[in-house]
């Protein structure tokens, strides 16, 4: 059988190696890593239950999570006198 005949979608996201990526590039800071009905989930270890990243694909996923792990590192920076 043919690659064109047989069956499979190019296109499917492998859930567990999608995962397994996610996990390895911020499962140090972003302890609970998800799929649930084709929605993608992370929380940060330090987030309240509720305060969850989401995304309609891994790499969607990814894209946030890196703006809220920017935006995290951000908020613990000191700031200059004069600063608000």
């Amino acid at each position: 059988m043919s690659p064109a005949n047989s069956g499979h979608n190019p296109f499917t996201v492998d859930e567990e190696r999608a995962l397994d990526a996610l996990t390895l590039a911020w499962g140090h800071e972003y302890d609970e890593l998800w799929c649930r009905d084709g929605h993608w989930f992370a929380r940060h270890k330090d987030a309240p239950d509720d305060d969850v990243i989401t995304g309609s694909t891994p790499d969607e996923l990814n894209r946030n999570i890196r703006a809220d792990w920017l935006r995290r590192d951000r908020s613990l920076e000191p700031r200059c006198a004069g600063q608000a």
